[in-house]
């Protein structure tokens, strides 16, 4: 490993990570004030939006949500008609959730909503510097393949992509 990237992890990966926590607060915080969400629920609905029909485990796992608050966060979905649990067609007694109609425009809903908050800070960066990012986000996703709990993959069957694909499918769908 390079001496200059070692520094950084050493030094200011954190500081990055708590930057960009901040970010990522900033922009959906307002959203999910407004639409009465949780920091949570708006996660398990952005991976059921590009993950559908996954089971409380691999939701559980996908979205950093305890398995011990998931069952609370998910009635309060359902009650909303957001999310919708249906039996596996697999094992009888497992379930899968899934967006609703209402949920799958919520989440593009909140999208647009970020989208807007973001697009005028963006149109103040020189174009060079958003090169640049762009470059070093691609070079970043790359990286994280190394750290096997920081880019987990999938269980064999499971039908969910790795984050590299989930990336790529949000990329090509914003």
């Amino acid at each position: 490993m390079s001496t200059e990237l070692s520094s950084f992890l050493q030094k200011d990966s954190l500081l990055l990570y708590r930057q960009l926590a901040a970010i990522v607060h900033g922009t959906a915080a307002p959203s999910c004030k407004q639409h009465a969400l949780t920091a949570h629920q708006l996660f398990i609905l952005i991976e059921l939006k590009v993950n559908p029909g996954q089971t409380v485990m691999q939701l559980c796992e996908n979205t950093g949500v305890q398995h011990t608050n998931f069952a609370l966060t998910c009635k309060k979905m359902e009650a909303r008609n957001l999310i919708v649990k249906e039996r596996s067609t697999q094992d009888r007694r497992s379930f899968t959730l899934r967006l609703t109609d209402e949920g799958s425009a919520l989440v593009d809903c909140i999208n647009q909503e970020i989208k807007d908050r973001i697009e005028p800070i963006l149109q103040q960066v020189p174009q060079q510097l958003v090169d640049e990012t762009h470059t070093g986000v691609a070079a970043l996703a790359q990286l994280l393949e190394y750290f096997p709990d920081a880019a987990k993959k999938p269980r064999a069957g499971s039908g969910i992509p790795s984050r590299r694909a989930r990336a790529r499918q949000l990329e090509q769908g914003a």
